[in-house]
């Protein structure tokens, strides 16, 4: 069996309305040398059908029972035979050079860990949430500059870090392409998170090498009433999500918990953190978070407790967390005293 250089892996579920024209643009790309992985997560609208239109042999269709979101990422990460790998949802696209210019730049480091591109934006100007979404997020990276072509992956994190990792300034998967075999050797992607499946891999990933950056646009994140980013938007879902970002990366040891709590409440005297204190101040997190909010008023210092307590809020739902013993009086004051 011959050596392929990239896998396109293509998750797939209920993509009838894009599929089509995401297989389209990788077959039109002026870089050939590739499979394609397409991993169906039980789709029950026409995909499949689709799909199977094509009689391309770098195709290969994977079906299985529904795993739901990372747990389909990382099958595709498991059946992946290329050197490279990019991660391509269903209703995104790749320009005709995306590949071409992807391997170029990896290719220049000596210890590459990821390699990304600015993308454009397709979305439904006439809904006014996906304008808004748009017009904000229209370039991740600008927190992270200066970036040059090839940087030291924690250089990169130092930087991110100093937000808090509150933002993605990477991007989304289509614009990313990355070495399979340290992907494995991370055991890919972290099935305990959703909206932040994607951005803590890449600040796992960029602990192991070296980051390449193109400021060109590469490809297309398209932007609809049914993508993931769309559905998770609520703040309900973004507290408790965010608390199992930063506990992954606790896990994988990204940082210490002491350099985790100096750079995410750091930001508070930078201005830098306001997202967080939006965060617990808007009505529906301060419904979750009850007489605790009120008792220790300041956001960030009940965050970092919550963070780094014993207890991960990975392992108790947030309504538990609502009552604090006598116990721990002592330990919170210290905590809000020392920011």
């Amino acid at each position: 069996m011959r050596n392929i250089a990239i896998t396109i892996a293509i998750p797939l579920y209920n993509g009838a309305d894009f599929i089509a024209e995401t297989i389209e643009s990788v077959l039109n790309q002026s870089y050939g040398d590739f499979e394609i992985i397409i991993s169906d997560d039980g789709s029950t609208d026409a995909s499949l059908e689709i799909v199977r239109r094509y009689s391309d042999s770098r195709i290969h269709l994977d079906e299985h029972d529904h795993l739901g979101i990372a747990a389909n990422w990382n099958r595709c990460l498991s059946l992946a035979r290329g050197r490279y790998m990019k991660l391509l949802p269903q209703d995104d696209l790749l320009y005709p050079d995306c590949i071409k210019e992807s391997v170029s730049c990896l290719d220049r480091c000596t210890s590459p860990s990821l390699f990304f591109s600015r993308r454009d934006i397709l979305f439904d100007s006439k809904d006014s949430w996906s304008s808004y979404w748009a017009r904000r997020h229209r370039v991740l990276d600008l927190p992270l500059q200066p970036l040059l072509p090839v940087e030291e992956g924690t250089t990169v994190i130092q930087r991110w870090a100093s937000l808090g990792f509150a933002q993605n300034c990477i991007g989304e998967p289509v614009t990313v392409m990355f070495p399979v075999a340290l992907a494995k050797s991370i055991q890919g992607f972290a099935e305990m998170l959703n909206q932040n499946l994607d951005y803590a891999f890449w600040i796992r990933m960029l602990a192991r090498g070296q980051m390449c950056f193109s400021p060109q646009e590469l490809c297309a994140y398209r932007f609809h009433s049914n993508n993931a980013t769309y559905a998770n938007r609520s703040v309900e879902g973004s507290l408790p999500e965010y608390l199992r970002l930063i506990e992954v990366l606790r896990q994988d040891q990204i940082l210490s918990q002491d350099a985790c709590v100096r750079e995410v409440l750091d930001g508070k005297k930078k201005n830098r953190n306001g997202w967080l204190k939006r965060m617990v101040d808007r009505p529906a997190v301060g419904q979750v978070l009850g007489p605790v909010k009120k008792q220790f008023p300041d956001a960030t210092a009940l965050l970092a407790e919550w963070l780094f307590s014993d207890q991960s809020p990975t392992r108790e739902g947030m309504s538990d967390r609502e009552l604090y013993s006598s116990s721990n009086k002592q330990k919170r004051e210290i905590v809000s005293k020392k920011i």
